[in-house]
């Protein structure tokens, strides 16, 4: 039962034996073991690592000759870098909210994580704060914690709006509440950068059982090689495997965030706008993840609802996304060490499609998140969506975009990424004159869409793998 409006108190957390425990956490290392970005951390934090001339580190991904000449031309054109403030410019990155403290982070999952990677997520913590808290932001927030499961009249399964949502302050003062609980429940854990077949920046599990199963649940995985610990641990705790039946709420950043908070070798460590979209990523990952942990703690299980009937699917953490950000933004570069070198931004039309659609997102647009200005008229720039990405009122100028392209090119026929600067192209420079671009006043998205779907069917005329890539990009 409830004793107020989306405060669940009679959801137990599993109790678990010394084996079981001992059983997750061998799933866990030898998952992390084989991880590649776990495995270049402790490379790059080992002593020889970093007092030997000649370390011999294991190989970083190649690099994407591609990504470094769009690189190059998004730097020159300004979007990458801009000066920033002192420090009194920006948020206060001592107020965190409880759901963050160090003793949410997982000891036991993390190998001894490392304190400092704690400390270096302050920025991260202190605007994922921002975005649980303003009185502005905190509709949706409203909707996830008291909304009703209803089924519309077209079958579509939505959160209805509940009464206390009319009522701010009380909405408010329980929400808070409910927060504080989840805060007593809640573990924070780094997870291998696969997870159920795909890269993913994080995920949300209603318990350690499900949190470390899904580290292995892929046949074609290297974590496949602990699924016989898997199978006995969730054997011996089926009903565990029911999220409506116990809640104690494990949420999983990516190793790739971890690698950026602690390696020597992260192009964050001397470049301050990488590390500003380093904070930007990992804040919108624990606000993406904590919706549905609110989900979880409900009650409700799976498959989640719609949470807004305006919601392009039933997914609570893009819900999150695409109300507050306008858009889903991850870090763009193929390659490790520099993944926050820029950030690109895809909108629903888009999303794990393929090929793909996705606008560069500029840093004057992720530094406005982090100024203290914008959090003293927050009400106005979300009333005005100055922030809403891709924002008319506030990011102005011309739109950088990355459409991939099946062309004729220096690799013979396959699909290229070309880099457009509104209607025309930037690079490759083999690409201007021969690939086309959008007629002046169309819309991009659409213009791609009918475009795309032409080229996926000529490329699988002549043979290239296009349902291969499209299932990737499905997994995200």
């Amino acid at each position: 039962m409830e004793n107020q409006p989306g405060l669940v108190t009679h959801l137990p957390a599993i109790t678990l034996s010394a084996e079981d425990r001992a059983d997750l956490l061998k799933i866990y290392t030898d998952a992390c073991e084989v991880d590649p970005s776990f495995m270049m951390l402790r490379w790059d934090l080992s002593p020889r690592a970093q007092f030997t001339t000649n370390p011999n580190p294991p190989p970083m991904e190649d690099s994407d000759s591609a990504w470094l000449g769009i690189s190059k031309v998004l730097e020159a054109e300004g979007l990458l870098n801009i000066p920033l403030g002192p420090d009194s410019d920006y948020i206060d990155c001592s107020h965190i909210h409880p759901l963050f403290r160090f003793e949410n982070y997982s000891p036991d999952f993390t190998n001894n994580l490392n304190r400092q990677a704690w400390e270096n997520m302050a920025p991260a913590h202190a605007l994922a704060t921002k975005w649980l808290t303003a009185p502005c932001l905190q509709p949706f927030w409203y909707r996830m914690a008291f909304g009703t499961r209803h089924t519309q009249e077209d079958g579509l399964h939505t959160l209805a709006p509940s009464p206390i949502e009319n009522n701010p302050h009380a909405a408010q003062a329980a929400l808070e509440a409910m927060f504080l609980d989840l805060s007593r429940k809640l573990t924070i854990l780094f997870c291998p950068e696969n997870v159920a077949g795909g890269e993913v920046e994080g995920f949300f599990a209603p318990s350690n059982v499900v949190a470390i199963s899904a580290m292995d649940d892929m046949e074609d995985s290297p974590n496949a090689l602990v699924s016989t610990n898997a199978v006995s641990v969730a054997s011996r705790h089926a009903n565990a495997l029911w999220e409506s039946d116990y809640f104690d709420g494990h949420l999983a950043l990516s190793s790739v965030f971890l690698y950026h908070l602690l390696s020597p070798r992260s192009t964050t460590n001397n470049d301050p706008s990488s590390k500003m979209r380093l904070h930007f990523s990992i804040a919108t990952t624990l606000c993406h993840e904590l919706a549905h942990g609110i989900w979880q703690y409900r009650g409700f299980g799976q498959p989640e609802s719609f949470i807004f009937p305006i919601d392009l699917s039933n997914e609570a953490g893009y819900s999150w996304i695409y109300h507050v950000l306008g858009a889903e933004m991850i870090g763009s570069s193929p390659n490790l060490e520099d993944r926050f070198d820029h950030i690109s931004s895809v909108d629903g039309r888009n999303f794990n499609k393929y090929p793909s659609l996705t606008t560069i997102v500029p840093l004057r647009y992720i530094n406005a998140w982090f100024r203290r200005d914008t959090w003293d008229r927050i009400e106005e720039v979300v009333q005005n969506k100055m922030l809403f990405f891709p924002s008319p009122t506030s990011i102005s100028g011309p739109r950088y975009w990355i459409a991939e392209r099946y062309a004729e090119g220096p690799k013979g026929k396959t699909f290229y990424e070309i880099l457009y600067k509104d209607d025309k192209i930037l690079y490759p420079p083999w690409a201007i004159g021969n690939i086309t671009t959008p007629p002046q006043g169309v819309d991009i998205h659409d213009w791609f869409l009918e475009l795309s779907h032409r080229e996926k069917e000529i490329a699988r005329g002549n043979g290239f793998p296009v349902d291969f890539y499209e299932t990737l990009a499905l997994k995200g």
